[in-house]
Order: structure tokens, then C-alpha cells, then sequence
């Protein structure tokens, strides 16, 4: 018989040659990259730059040149389909034309300009019905021992209630079933889209890198369905998510700046090619030091560097969510004396989530622990902070910026006041301008633009205008610095509460989600290798 050391190797060593591509010379790679929002005003620069910088890391990481399509926007249809700020709006556009547009027309949007992408090698469009008759081609192409990496940058949407909101049909909702919007704004649930993933053998691997809003919720495709009370699916996938399910992502922007771009997208990319989009070496992803940088730790380097609202996750925790548990922090344990490892005596002495998280990190995977380990650096935390210390640090940042929302509310009002008072008055002046493209606007914002710009700037209400706006933007700046400041922290409390989860799941799971556990974490710890030079990593050890 063998012993429980024995047997465990021996599971591993069988479901690692079951789910994970040993070394395989006929062993391929296929990307698959779907980006662009739903239509044109909603399809971001910022958007079109992620993919372009992702076609480029591939260039640098992968010489043998693995399959990339890349289906985007409208494709290769000539008609603009990326919006833009145009960086140069304020030399270019005369002063009274601004005001005529900033004031009693959209000031966010004036700047705006639109042009067609400029991605090279597009397969096609992001359409949904091409994209979904490309999975299934695609999965009856693939063979044993292929990956298949999919990403997707675009935008997402809340799970749905079922029903449409009957109460009867609120308690059947998943709320992680999220959507993924194609172009034409098209919609697919992470339910439809684990059915897509369901076409590909058991034996090929699939690997998700998702940035859009909701994006978590994806993480839920490990399960039937999408669907946590239906099981693990028995398919090999994986995935890293930018955002919870239950909250709007950090960049979308029209802005030119790269440097505006270095939210989760950039940095996971950014980690696994060794540098930033805008040539900042990136020196310090490699945390296992095996001189290799996996997807694991190019997720940890974007939850550690990222500086925006977002709370990245990956696959491995919704797993530890669903089939571990948290310990008692106010109860202690009850069954000393079962020290055999019977179920009842091992339940009740699961670790809680408190105490130093100092602690929680030892036990932790190298990628882990440095999140853990930064992140309190990061955040000022001392040598020896608890738990319940970073617990109370969210408490404060959530009062703070509780009450910066509340000040940025009442500027905004403010602001919004003010603005209708100068309207008001340039309509007293100007009747005519309360038609839209009246003949007065072009007059005023040519021939007569000097006189316009004059007797505006004059109004009584025009510099209270000029304040308040000042004013509103330097507390939306603030808030959403107190935002990030939050996320931080909250990335720190679930990187903790994963330590516990982790540290729990053989005290409370079946064996065979402890073997499932396995096998997804050395999934999330390949990297970008060619496949048929690289060997399956061995048995993944202890926490």
C-alpha cells in the first residue's frame, strides 16, 4: 500500500501528464487577441495601443514566431474606428472657437478626434459571430500538448440580473456570469464564452489574459458554465483578470500619453517582456529568481506597480474562494486532541485571517509573498502589521474618500451652476446662439472673435467659472488618488485572505480538489516559452 507522501507524488505526477504539455517538439502556441469597444465613440487610443504593445512583446519573446490573430475594432474597414485627444487641440483651435465648444456645447469631448486603427497583421473585425466560428475552427486544429492564449482588451459589463430583475428569478443570478462587448456592441456572457473554451480537447491548455471592466467574473470559467456551484470544469484553463466582477476597470483613454497606460494591461505585458511600454527596464518581476518570468509573476508585478483603481485576480483564487474556508479569528480551537487528521479535528483548527502578515507571507509562493511583502512597503505598513491592521488602514482610506467624493460631488454642482449662469448670460447677450449652428456662432468664432472672446471673458459669472472648475478638478485628482490609495490596501487584505484560503484547502477539501488546486497553479506558473523547448514544471511544493 502506498503510503500518503507516495501517493500524492504519484497523483500529481499523473495529473501533471494529463493536463501540462511535457516536452513536445510538435507542441504549439496559438494567440488570439480580441480588443476595440463597441463602436467607434466607445473604441479608446488606449485600446488599440494594449494590443499594438502586446504584438511587440511577442515580437521580442516569442522569434519563432507562434500564431497571432488579432481581431480588433472593425478591422481592416477603412472608416475611422479609434478615438483620439488631439494633444495639440489648444495651438490649434482659435480661443473663441473653444469657448463657443466648451461652453455651450461638451467640453470632454471637443478635443476629440477619430482616425482608423493602425494595428498591423489584423486578422479581421471584432465581430461576435467571426471571433466565435474562429474558437470552434480553431479547437478542431489544436492537438495535445498546444496552449492556446487568449486576450482580450475592450470593454465589459455587470452580470445581468436574471429575469430582469423578478424577484422570483434574483436568487438564480451569477454574479460573475460578466459579458465581454464585441464591435456592433455584442455581447458574450462568461457562460457563453466557457462554452467556447469547452470546444478545445481536454488535453490542450488554455490561457486567458482579460483587462476589461468585469473582467473577474471570467475567472469563473474554470467552473461548468461559469457557474461555481456546478463544479470545475474538467478542461485545463487558466487566467489573469485586471479587475473584480463587480467593478468598472482603470484604461480607457483617448489620450496620446503612453505613460497614462501603465495600468494592469501594461504591466503584465510589460513583466513578461522585461520592459515597460515606454522602455523602463523592468527589473524586479523575477521572484522565484529561476531566471524566467511566468504569468503568475507577471501578475503579481502588476498588482504590486499598477497605480490605479483596479483589484487583479487570477483563476487560482476563485478556486480557493469557492472549496477553502476562513478559520474563526474569535474562536479557538475546540479538538486539540484530534491530532490525526480526521476532518472534524482538521476543520476546526483552520487558520483565521488575522495576526501579522509577516506570518501569512512566509508560507506563501514566491510571487505571493512579494505582493504581500511590497505592498505593505508600499502602503507604510510597520515590520510587524497585523491583519486587523491593514483591515483598519481600509476602514480609513474608505472614510477618506467617502468624504473627498463628497466634496468632488459638491464642487460639480458648483461648477455645473456656474456654467449655466454664463450660458445664461451669453444667451442674454446672443439670443441667437440658443439655436444650434446658428450663422452667429460661425461669425463669432471668425470675423468676430476677438470681440467674442472680449465681452466673455467679461461676464460676472465667467471667472466664477474658472474657479470652480479649477476647484472640481482638484478634488476629482484627489479622490481618485484616494481611490488608488484604497486599492492598494484591498489588494493587500485578498492577498492575505488567498495566503489563508491556501493554507486551509487541505484541511477542508477532497483530494481531488486539492489536485485540481495543483495543476491550475502550475498553469498560472508557465510563462511564455516556445512549448516544444520547454518541459512541464515538476510537482509544484508546498505554500
Amino acid at each position: 500500500m502506498l503510503n500518503r507522501q507516495t501517493f500524492w507524488q504519484t497523483t500529481l505526477a499523473i495529473s501533471a501528464a494529463i493536463f501540462l504539455p511535457g516536452s513536445n517538439a510538435s507542441a504549439k502556441d496559438y494567440f488570439l487577441t480580441i480588443g476595440g469597444g463597441y463602436e467607434t465613440s466607445a473604441n479608446q487610443l488606449s485600446l488599440e495601443r494594449n494590443v499594438i504593445f502586446q504584438q511587440s512583446v511577442l515580437a521580442t519573446q516569442r522569434p519563432d514566431r507562434p500564431s497571432h490573430e488579432v481581431w480588433f475594432a472593425d478591422g481592416n474597414d477603412p472608416h475611422p474606428d479609434v478615438q483620439c485627444r488631439d494633444p495639440k487641440f489648444e495651438d490649434n483651435c482659435p480661443l473663441a472657437r473653444r469657448l463657443l465648444a466648451e461652453l455651450l456645447g461638451d467640453a470632454e469631448t471637443v478635443d476629440l478626434v477619430y482616425r482608423n486603427n493602425e494595428i498591423p497583421n489584423l486578422t479581421g473585425p471584432a465581430d461576435l459571430k467571426q471571433v466565435k466560428q474562429h474558437f470552434a475552427d480553431l479547437a478542431s486544429q489544436v492537438k495535445a500538448g498546444d496552449r492556446v492564449l487568449i486576450y482580450t482588451t475592450g470593454h465589459g459589463g455587470k452580470a445581468r440580473r436574471a429575469g430582469r430583475g423578478r424577484r422570483e428569478n434574483q436568487a438564480k443570478t451569477n454574479p460573475y456570469n460578466t459579458s465581454f462587448v464585441f464591435w456592433n456592441n455584442e455581447p458574450v456572457t462568461a457562460s457563453d464564452f466557457s462554452g467556447w473554451l469547452d470546444q478545445f480537447p481536454k488535453d490542450v491548455q488554455v490561457v486567458l489574459v482579460m483587462v476589461q471592466c468585469y473582467a473577474g467574473g471570467f475567472s469563473h470559467t474554470i467552473f461548468e458554465h461559469a457557474d461555481a456551484n456546478a463544479g470545475l470544469s474538467d478542461r485545463p484553463r487558466c487566467g489573469f483578470f485586471a479587475q473584480l466582477h463587480d467593478r468598472g476597470a482603470a484604461g480607457c483613454t483617448p489620450d496620446a500619453d503612453e505613460a497614462d497606460f501603465e495600468e494592469y494591461s501594461g504591466c503584465f505585458w510589460g513583466a513578461l517582456a522585461g520592459k515597460m511600454r515606454d522602455g523602463k527596464v523592468v527589473v524586479d518581476a523575477d521572484f522565484d529568481k529561476n531566471g524566467q518570468i511566468s504569468f503568475a509573476e507577471a501578475h503579481a508585478y502588476a498588482v504590486i506597480q499598477s497605480d490605479t483603481i483596479d483589484v487583479p485576480v487570477r483563476t487560482s483564487e476563485a478556486l480557493l474562494k469557492q472549496y477553502s474556508k476562513l478559520g474563526d479569528a474569535t474562536t479557538k480551537a475546540k479538538s486539540a486532541a484530534k491530532k490525526d487528521g480526521d476532518a472534524a479535528g482538521s476543520e476546526s483548527e483552520l487558520l483565521a485571517l488575522s495576526g501579522p502578515i509577516k506570518t501569512l507571507a512566509a508560507g506563501c509562493r514566491p510571487d505571493q509573498r512579494a505582493v504581500i511583502d511590497q505592498l505593505a512597503t508600499k502602503l507604510d505598513l510597520k515590520a510587524g502589521a497585523t491583519v486587523e491592521d491593514v483591515q483598519a488602514k481600509l476602514r480609513q482610506a474608505e472614510d477618506k474618500l467617502d468624504s473627498a467624493n463628497s466634496k468632488s460631488s459638491t464642487a460639480t454642482r458648483t461648477r455645473r451652476s456656474a456654467l449655466k449662469a454664463v450660458r445664461n448670460e451669453i444667451y442674454d447677450n446672443w439670443p441667437e446662439l440658443q439655436s444650434e449652428w446658428a450663422p452667429l456662432a460661425v461669425e463669432l468664432a471668425t470675423a468676430r472673435a476677438d470681440e467674442f472672446v472680449t465681452r466673455v471673458q467679461k461676464l460676472p459669472d465667467y471667472a466664477t467659472l474658472g474657479y470652480a472648475k479649477k476647484r472640481e478638478e482638484e478634488l476629482i485628482k484627489a479622490s481618485m488618488e484616494l481611490e488608488r490609495d484604497k486599492a492598494r490596501v484591498e489588494r493587500l487584505l485578498r492577498a492575505c485572505e488567498t495566503a489563508v484560503l491556501a493554507a486551509n484547502l487541505a484541511k477542508v477539501a477532497k483530494p481531488e480538489i486539492l489536485q485540481r488546486y495543483e495543476e491550475l497553479l502550475r498553469m498560472e506558473e508557465e510563462g511564455l516559452a516556445d512549448p516544444s523547448h520547454t518541459t512541464s514544471p515538476s510537482a509544484a511544493g508546498g505554500n
